[in-house]
């Protein structure tokens, strides 16, 4: 058995082979006696060193102290219960090792995804309740992992849905576009458009659209976000829905000043985890939802429904 001076000593030596770590390579070369290295197993290398690798320079800047301070690393990673003969204590080891993997899981992780909603929505009784459940089970020892998973599913389904309400009360309309010029609107990541509005007026025979956007129900994500070819040429009727699974979530359009009327593409996103639902319909059995020159305002519930299609119809005379 050699001790950790000679170790070092033997892993100072001169040329043997080039340590890589991730595409870089070390400053200097680590040399490695023969004799050493076939008493252990192949897995071992020798790293070494001193410094802080979490920094932005960690990496490049922990290289070149290696050489300078070599220490015995294994990239081959044993259960610490392993290490014990004794069939009792090691079961009691890995018991004791798993009850501390679920207390810090829930004491920390859980805690933690709770503590980043706003302080307003920290205060509501799901939370404060989730709070106490978690640590009347921390000191219920020893715990089970069927009561943690439990506890961490309804703390991540907490935390979505908090989240969710909180952003959708506080989302606003922004504006789509400038009369007479070309509208090309996008709602930010993970939102979908839950409103749609234009004011319109009659100097510029145009509306200015706005737009609100919002997270899905348990803020379901989003995929495959693709924008559609033109849905209606110039003063032709447009009727537009997303694929089965599709929310809205952009709306592009151009304005022609001889025919005063706007054609459209529309963006859409797959919704990951959720099909759409059997009552989605046109609004109001039909109904338009603003008339001849007017403005437009249309509010869904945000959180709750979301937009899949639109519909309308030019007329010359108006």
């Amino acid at each position: 058995k050699k001790s950790e001076e000679e170790v070092g000593v033997e892993a100072s030596a001169t040329f043997y082979s080039t340590l890589t770590v991730k595409g870089g390579t070390t400053t200097s070369n680590t040399n490695v006696d023969t004799q050493f290295t076939s008493s252990t197993t192949k897995h071992i290398r020798y790293f070494g060193g001193n410094w802080n690798l979490m920094k932005t320079d960690g990496l490049s800047a922990w290289q070149p102290t290696i050489s300078a301070n070599p220490w015995l690393y294994s990239t081959e990673l044993k259960r610490i219960s392993d290490l014990i003969r004794d069939p009792l204590r090691k079961e009691a080891m890995e018991k004791a090792v798993m009850n501390y993997l679920m207390m810090t899981y829930l004491n920390v992780e859980c805690k933690r995804v709770l503590r980043t909603l706003p302080s307003e929505m920290q205060s509501r009784y799901e939370v404060t309740k989730l709070m106490s459940d978690i640590d009347k089970l921390i000191a219920s020892r020893p715990m089970t992992q069927y009561n943690v998973e439990v506890l961490g599913r309804r703390a991540l389904s907490t935390y979505n849905q908090l989240f969710v309400e909180y952003h959708n009360k506080h989302s606003v309309y922004v504006t789509g576009n400038v009369y007479d010029k070309v509208g090309n609107f996008l709602c930010p990541a993970g939102k979908v458009i839950t409103g749609w509005g234009g004011h319109y007026k009659t100097q510029y025979e145009d509306r200015q659209y706005r737009f609100k956007c919002s997270y899905l129900p348990d803020a379901l994500p989003l995929a495959n976000c693709k924008m559609s070819g033109w849905t209606a040429a110039i003063n032709a009727k447009i009727d537009f829905s997303c694929h089965a699974n599709g929310a809205l979530k952009g709306v592009y359009s151009e304005h022609d000043q001889g025919a005063e009327d706007r054609r459209f593409k529309f963006t859409c996103c797959d919704i990951i985890g959720a099909t759409r639902p059997p009552t989605c319909k046109w609004q109001a059995d039909n109904t338009y939802v603003n008339g001849w020159n007017q403005n437009v305002d249309f509010d869904i519930q945000a959180g709750r429904e979301y937009f899949a299609g639109a519909l309308s119809y030019h007329s010359d005379w108006y």
